[in-house]
């Protein structure tokens, strides 16, 4: 469907589109800020226990990006260009998921975008009648497939709640709208935010049973009490950061050496079939313990990953 496509390709990654506005009653009351590029913790609850933030804005400047835009994926984003009208990495600047409390199934997406694009995608969805308009709580919301969505306005931009559940959106709106303690004024919140250099940022207070289950990592995940995840560019190096809190020291030093043999027995097991590129690529893993946490930095000069992606891909292609 065209809304599935514009969102999880706003993951992934313009051509001209109309300036159709989105029903008045369908969002809200237009501010004339706004929404400055960057992470929002005021988006977020303060008691929000997964948050995942992708900085579009940085991600399309940085040579990683760059790359992407100009050579990966070329073909899926003109296909989507054709359906849409335009390429969501042109329009689009962030997108912020998160979920609350306990309860980490069901969660909020907010979409910062072109308020002519997202204003002329949603005429685009009317017109192929898409979406449906219903009222929760008394508020007027979309729906779309089993997808609830708001459009909230902020001066050429706009916020777009997405979530499959409609109280989620409506209490994100809350939210935006000041009515809630969030982030931004959580003096314990410093977990939930991302690092200076990241525009791929994520961290799990609490793990669900699929992530403590999931079987390339479940027996270091079963020893971890948090996770926290950032990728990034720092001036010529491509940087990544994977922080585990782990109960105490020695459950740290257990989940290191848990990973350290992983890699070893890649090693051993991938033999002369591993291209010599991907060997390099494990030995800018560390992997290290700092008190009860397993932390594995990798840096990797920006361009040199660059002609290692385009020479597998071509290997592949052969």
């Amino acid at each position: 469907m065209l809304l599935s496509s514009f969102l999880l390709t706003s993951l992934l990654v313009s051509a001209p589109h109309p300036a159709v506005s989105v029903a008045p009653s369908l969002r809200g009351a237009v501010q004339e800020a706004g929404v400055a590029d960057g992470y929002h913790p005021e988006f977020i609850p303060a008691d929000a226990s997964f948050v995942l933030f992708l900085d579009i804005a940085r991600l399309k400047t940085s040579a990683l990006g760059l790359f992407w835009k100009s050579q990966a994926f070329e073909e899926d984003r003109e296909e989507i260009r054709d359906e849409i009208g335009f390429d969501p990495l042109d329009v689009c600047s962030s997108l912020t998921v998160y979920s609350s409390g306990d309860d980490t199934d069901e969660a909020l997406a907010i979409l910062v975008a072109s308020g002519d694009a997202v204003d002329g995608f949603f005429a685009l969805l009317r017109e192929k009648g898409e979406f449906e308009e219903v009222r929760h709580r008394e508020v007027p919301l979309l729906r779309s497939d089993e997808n609830y969505l708001f459009v909230e306005s902020r001066g050429d931009s706009r916020l777009v709640l997405l979530s499959e559940d409609p109280d989620r959106v409506l209490d994100g709106l809350a939210l935006l709208r000041g009515e809630g303690k969030t982030l931004a004024a959580e003096a314990e919140g410093a977990d939930l935010r991302p690092g200076m250099d990241s525009f791929l940022f994520a961290c799990a207070r609490k793990l669900s049973p699929a992530m403590r289950d999931f079987q390339p990592t479940s027996r270091v995940m079963r020893l971890a009490q948090s996770v926290r995840f950032d990728l990034g560019q720092r001036e010529e190096l491509f940087v990544s950061r994977l922080d585990v809190l782990t109960a105490d020291e020695a459950a740290a030093r257990n989940a290191s050496d848990v990973v350290r043999g992983g890699l070893a027995l890649a090693r051993l097991a991938g033999g002369e079939d591993i291209p010599a590129e991907v060997y390099d690529l494990l030995g800018a893993l560390n992997v290290r313990t700092e008190g009860s946490h397993v932390v594995l930095d990798f840096r990797y000069p920006i361009e040199r990953l660059i002609g290692l992606v385009g020479s597998l891909s071509e290997s592949d292609e052969g």
